[in-house]
């Protein structure tokens, strides 16, 4: 599975669980970025967190328990790579499993937090309250276009 997610051919990957009901009360989904240790794909909605929006090849479909979200737009994110993309996705994921084979990851059980370390810094991802743990980018991709219009028949959410 890992080689098709990083090829970005047509994968189907399943989620097991609803993080838009999972989710604390007030917050922005779109504004955060999750570290998900039950994703093995990345995938971002906000297109302020990430550059060069663009179509590829393959499609991804993902699937929840909430619906599927079929998507063939890739972006970057900047330290990090290549993304899948999608407007109406609930939130921005980082899959666990792909961002330890990036950067060494440690988990402190006093204060419920994992710990990213990339070089020159460290960015830390808090409990919500709810067991999915979250980091608020302070990025903004000034640059940023209309995705809504690069979205098109190739890409569709269902009962999202």
């Amino acid at each position: 599975m890992d080689s098709l997610t990083n090829n970005y051919d047509d994968i189907h990957v399943v989620q097991g669980h609803n993080i838009q009901q999972q989710f604390f009360n007030g917050e922005d989904m779109r504004q955060v970025i999750l570290l998900d240790n039950q994703s093995t794909t990345d995938i971002f909605c906000n297109p302020n967190l990430v550059e060069n929006i663009r179509k590829t090849p393959g499609t991804l479909t993902l699937s929840t328990n909430g619906g599927n979200l079929v998507t063939n737009t890739i972006a970057d994110v900047p330290g990090y790579g290549t993304v899948w993309f999608h407007p109406t996705a609930l939130t921005n994921i980082f899959g666990f499993s792909n961002m330890r084979k990036k950067y060494p990851i440690t988990y402190d059980n006093r204060a419920d937090t994992f710990t990213v370390h990339i070089p020159d810094k460290n960015e830390t991802f808090i409990n919500n309250g709810l067991g999915l743990y979250f980091f608020e980018s302070k990025y903004t991709n000034k640059n940023s276009i209309n995705v809504n219009a690069m979205v098109n028949d190739d890409d569709e959410a269902t009962s999202l």
